[in-house]
C-alpha cells in the first residue's frame, strides 16, 4: 500500500509504533540514532521517585529486539539514588557508540563498541570524566564531526561562584583538542549569584556543526534580576572556537521570558533553532539561519498559529533529513499525542507532510503536521527523533500504558512510498581484468580507499542528499568478487528536463559490477518517489555515462545491467567494449569530461605533475584521480602506467579527444 510522507511505517512493530514494554521510565526520557547497518540505538533514561538508571539497547530494522547486542539487546548502565541525567546518543564513523550525560554524580561521556562492550582505551574503562579545571560542569549538547571529534556546550560555575557557559572539543582519542580556543575549550562567563547587580547572564541549551565545520549554539540571555527581559540567541563559532560575525535573537520576543532549546543544521549550511516566549500563550517557534545570514522576520515559522484556551504546545526537538528539509516535533499540551511536521530548508513549514489542521477558520488550514497517540487519555511525551539512512523519520519518548510510563517509539515515511531503487552493474575499463572478467581491487588491498565517498570533497553538488556518507569498516575487509573496488556518483535525472539533476548519490562498486549502498549489500535507494527518470553514471577519474532511456524505479528493485553488450547509452561509443563486455572508458585525469592526451588542460600533464614533474620515472603512491589504470599508483613511465591507458583510450592518435556523451 502506497504510504505518504508523515504517514506511520507500517513496517516498523506492524503499525508504525513500538512500546518497549520490559522496561520503566518514570519522568525520564529516550533518546534514539540510526547504525550504519539500518538498526536503532535506543538511550533510556529511567527517572524513579527514588532512584535513576540508564540503558542502552539496539533494535532491528523491524522494530524486533536485537539479541547479538549487549546480554540479550540490552546493556544496563547505571542505576543511582543520585540524579542522573542522559543527554546525547552519538555513533562515530567506526560504529561505537557515545553517551553524553551526569552519571553518578558526574559530567561524563561513556564509549561502547558496536556491540555494546565498555571501549576500555576510552578515558578510564570506557567512563571520561569531562574536563572540569575551570569550575562545576553540567553538559546540554554536544555533535559529532566527520573525524569524530567532538563538541560539546554545557554551563558551568566556577570557585568564587561565577555562573556562565563553556564550548569544549575533544578528540576521538578523548584528548582536548587545543587547535580550538588554544586549550580545547571556551568560556563565556556570566554573573555571580551573590551580586546585587546581575551582569549579563547566558545559559547554552544545545549545540550543532555547520556544513563548514563552524559551530552554532543555542543560547538564553538575561539582562535583569529576573528572566524578563530575556533574549534567545543563535550564536555562531568559527572551527577553532573564535565568535564569528554578529548573534542573531528572534525579533519581537524580547521582554517575553523566552527560553531556547535544541538546534540543528543541514548540509545545505542552514541551521533550524527552537524555542518558546511568553506571548499571552506560550508560542515554539523554529528560526532558520542560513550560513551565518541573520534570517528575515519572515523566515519565522511558527509552531502553532492558533491559540486556543489550555493549549499547551511544545517543541522538543529537530533534526534534519539528508535532502536538507527539517523535522520538527514535540508535544500537544490538549490532545496529549506527539506532533511531528517538517520544514523546507527555507523554513517553510512543508504541507506535503502529514494532514492538514484547522481551527478558526474551516476551510484553511493553519498547520501541517501528523499526530500520534499511543493510549488513549494518556500522556505522550516526545524526547527525540532520528533519521534513518532510508530517509525514515524515528520518534522517541516515553507514554503511560495502563498506567505505567513505558519507553515508545514510532517511525514515520518521509518521502512517498513507492519510493525510488535501483540494482545496478557497471564495470570500470581501467581496473579490468579480461582474464578473470572482473575489476580489481588493488585500492583496496593497499588500504587506500576512503570510507567516506569523495565526490562532494572534489565539488559534485549533493542533490536530496547522497544517502548514506560512509561505508561500515567491515566492508573493507570483504574480498573476492564481493569486494570493494571504488565509489561510483549516481545521478537521477529529470525524464522531462535532463538538465534537472533530481537525487544523486554515492555508492560502492563491487569486483563483479554490482553497485550498492555505502553498507555494501543493499540496492541503492535515493529517497525519491517510484518514477521515470534518466540515470547517469560517474566516477572520478572515468567518463560518465548516461543511460539512452529513461528507466522506471519502484520500491521493487529495478535491474540495470550496463555491463551488457546490448545495453544502450547516450551517444556514440559513449563505453568502451573489452572481452564483449561494456565499461566506462579511463583516461579523465583532471575530472572535466574530456580524454585527451595533447594540447591545453591534457591528462598526461596531470600525471606528470602528480609524480613531481621530473624524473618521468618517478611515481606516487595514494588514492589519486591521476591513477587512471587504480592499481594505486600514478605513474608516467615504464610498464602499468598510467600514460598509455589515455592513449589509448582516444584511439591511439595522440591529438584525437574522447568527450563523454551526455543528453
Amino acid at each position: 500500500m502506497a504510504q505518504n510522507p508523515g504517514d506511520l511505517d507500517s513496517t516498523f512493530s506492524e503499525d508504525g509504533k513500538l512500546v518497549l514494554d520490559t522496561l520503566s521510565i518514570g519522568t525520564g526520557l529516550v533518546k534514539v540514532a540510526s547504525t550504519a547497518d539500518g538498526k536503532l540505538l535506543v538511550a533510556i533514561l529511567d527517572v524513579e521517585p527514588s532512584d535513576s538508571s540508564v540503558h542502552l539497547m539496539r533494535l532491528e530494522d523491524s522494530g524486533a529486539l536485537d539479541t547479538t547486542f549487549g546480554t540479550g539487546g540490552y546493556v544496563h548502565l547505571y542505576h543511582s539514588s543520585g540524579s542522573d541525567a542522559l543527554v546525547d546518543l552519538l555513533i562515530q564513523s567506526d560504529g561505537r557508540i557515545i553517551l553524553l550525560g551526569r552519571f553518578n554524580g558526574l559530567a561524563s561521556l561513556l564509549r561502547f563498541d558496536s556491540n555494546g562492550i565498555p571501549d576500555s582505551t576510552y578515558g578510564d574503562a570506557g567512563v571520561l570524566v569531562i574536563p572540569d579545571d575551570f569550575g562545576t560542569v553540567f553538559c546540554t549538547g554536544s555533535a559529532i564531526y566527520d573525524d569524530d571529534a567532538i563538541i560539546l556546550c554545557g554551563n558551568y560555575t566556577d570557585v568564587s561562584d561565577l555562573h556562565g557557559y563553556f564550548l569544549m572539543k575533544l578528540k576521538s582519542n578523548a584528548i582536548l583538542d587545543d587547535s580550538f580556543n588554544s586549550v580545547g575549550h571556551l568560556l563565556i562567563p556570566g554573573f555571580h549569584s551573590e551580586s546585587s547587580s546581575y551582569l549579563s547572564a547566558d545559559a547554552v541549551s544545545d549545540v550543532d556543526i555547520m556544513a563548514d565545520g563552524s559551530i552554532v549554539a543555542a543560547v538564553n540571555h538575561y539582562d535583569s534580576n529576573s528572566h524578563y527581559g530575556g533574549i534567545v540567541r543563535m550564536r555562531h563559532f568559527s572551527f577553532s572556537g573564535a565568535v564569528v560575525g554578529p548573534n542573531w535573537a528572534p525579533p519581537g520576543l524580547h521582554n517575553y521570558d523566552p527560553v531556547a532549546f535544541r538546534i540543528c543544521t543541514n548540509h545545505l549550511g542552514a541551521a533550524v533553532m527552537g524555542h518558546e516566549g511568553h506571548l499571552a500563550d506560550i508560542v515554539r517557534q523554529s528560526w532558520l539561519w542560513a550560513a551565518g545570514v541573520q534570517p528575515a522576520v519572515d523566515a519565522r515559522c511558527t509552531w502553532s498559529s492558533c491559540y486556543e484556551p489550555g493549549w499547551n504546545n511544545e517543541l522538543t526537538t529537530q533534526q534534519a533529513d539528508q535532502t536538507g528539509n527539517f523535522l520538527v516535533a514535540g508535544n500537544d499540551g490538549a490532545s496529549n499525542a506527539w506532533i511531528l511536521g517538517r520544514l523546507l530548508p527555507s523554513g517553510v513549514r512543508d504541507t506535503t507532510f502529514g494532514q492538514p489542521f484547522y481551527c478558526y477558520n474551516p476551510s484553511t488550514p493553519f498547520d501541517h503536521h501528523t499526530e500520534t497517540i499511543f493510549e488513549a487519555d494518556q500522556d505522550a511525551r516526545c524526547s527525540d527523533v532520528g533519521i534513518q539512512l532510508n530517509g525514515k523519520v524515528v520518534m522517541a519518548g516515553r507514554s503511560a500504558i495502563n498506567g505505567v510510563q513505558r519507553p515508545v517509539l514510532a517511525r514515520y515515511h518521509n518521502i512517498p512510498d513507492p519510493r525510488a531503487q535501483l540494482d545496478l552493474r557497471v564495470y570500470l575499463g581501467g581496473t579490468f581484468d579480461s582474464t578473470t572478467l572482473l575489476m580489481r581491487d588493488d585500492l583496496r588491498t593497499a588500504g587506500l580507499l576512503p570510507t567516506q565517498q569523495p565526490y562532494t570533497a572534489m565539488g559534485s553538488t549533493a542533490v536530496n542528499g547522497t544517502g548514506p556518507w560512509a561505508m561500515p569498516a567491515s566492508v573493507l575487509s570483504i574480498a573476492g568478487p564481493d569486494a570493494i573496488v571504488d565509489w561510483l556518483w549516481l545521478e537521477l535525472l529529470s525524464a522531462t528536463d535532463t538538465s534537472t539533476v533530481l537525487s544523486t548519490r554515492g555508492a560502492l562498486l563491487h569486483r563483479d559490477g554490482r553497485v550498492t549502498q555505502a553498507n555494501g549489500h543493499s540496492s541503492v535507494d535515493f529517497d525519491l518517489g517510484a518514477g521515470t527518470y534518466f540515470l547517469r553514471v560517474k566516477h572520478r577519474n572515468h567518463l560518465a555515462i548516461t543511460c539512452a532511456d529513461p528507466v522506471t524505479l519502484g520500491n521493487t528493485a529495478l535491474t540495470v545491467d550496463l555491463i551488457a553488450p546490448a545495453s544502450t547509452t547516450f551517444g556514440t561509443d559513449a563505453t568502451m567494449v573489452q572481452g564483449g563486455l561494456r565499461m566506462l572508458w579511463p583516461g579523465d585525469a583532471t575530472g572535466d569530461g574530456v580524454v585527451k592526451y595533447m594540447g591545453a588542460g591534457n591528462d598526461r600533464d596531470a600525471i606528470l605533475v602528480a609524480i613531481g614533474g621530473t624524473p618521468p620515472t618517478a611515481t606516487a603512491t595514494g588514492y589519486l584521480n591521476t591513477d587512471v589504470n587504480m592499481d594505486g599508483i600514478a605513474k608516467y613511465h615504464g610498464p602499468d602506467n598510467d600514460r598509455d591507458v589515455i592513449l589509448q583510450t582516444i584511439g591511439a592518435v595522440p591529438t584525437a579527444v574522447r568527450i563523454a556523451q551526455a543528453p
